[in-house]
């Protein structure tokens, strides 16, 4: 009895190693909504900063924050239909500025280690070609993803989610390049920005590893 009990255990070894050995990689997913990560976040919600100018770079929570050019600026988002229409986007202050140059970022989130879960709210991106762009340490672009089409045009009223999520933590950036129209780029802010270096399973792994369990399971019974 004991060595049959091994011997299934080492089967059930045998089976999660070659069912997750034999799994394709993870690639980045861009989400649109706060309940697409999981498990617990380390949340910045900006509330601690008060409005107005703020310089650059910005430490909070061990993230830091940098503008392409000049500093940042805090705005109080309750002040504006957003954080009414998507109170789970933004609420309360939000972190950002607008950026003359939109060949740069509009500015860069950067962890202190890499991450495998990311999202944050963004408000009032009005203008076609903003990006939120993923990179890994080295310098490697993972993804990218952009708010516009969820994004209402009327000023103020337009709140969007954007974010990704990976099956290994390798996202050590973030950078938000605005859009420009008519010579003039888009004034962007962020708000609620939740991290976690927990991966995210791709649901083909947890199936194969589900079905090789329950072979498993299936043959001991016989066998009993």
């Amino acid at each position: 009895m004991i060595s049959q009990r091994f011997s299934t255990c080492g089967a059930v070894a045998i089976v999660v190693v070659l069912v997750l050995g034999s799994a394709p990689a993870a690639k980045a997913a861009p989400i649109t909504l706060p309940t697409q990560l999981s498990g617990p976040m380390t949340v910045v919600d900006f509330n601690s900063l008060s409005t107005g100018t703020q310089t650059s770079p910005l430490v909070l929570s061990g993230v830091t924050f940098s503008a392409g050019t000049g500093g940042f600026n805090t705005i109080n988002t309750t002040l504006w239909p957003a954080s009414t229409l998507f109170p789970t986007f933004v609420s309360g202050n939000a972190l950002g500025r607008a950026d003359t140059n939109p060949a740069l970022p509009n500015f860069t989130i950067t962890f202190a280690a890499p991450v495998a879960q990311v999202g944050f709210g963004i408000f009032d991106a009005n203008f076609l070609g903003n990006l939120i762009l993923a990179y890994d340490g080295g310098g490697n672009l993972l993804e990218s993803t952009s708010p516009d089409y969820l994004v209402a045009p009327s000023l103020g009223t337009g709140a969007d989610y954007v974010g990704f999520v990976r099956g290994a933590a390798d996202i050590k950036r973030i950078e938000l390049v605005a859009g420009a129209r008519e010579g003039v780029t888009d004034a962007l802010w962020i708000d609620n920005l939740s991290f976690s270096p927990t991966p995210v399973p791709e649901p083909g792994t947890l199936a194969l590893l589900g079905l090789g369990l329950a072979g498993l399971a299936a043959t001991r019974r016989r066998k009993q």
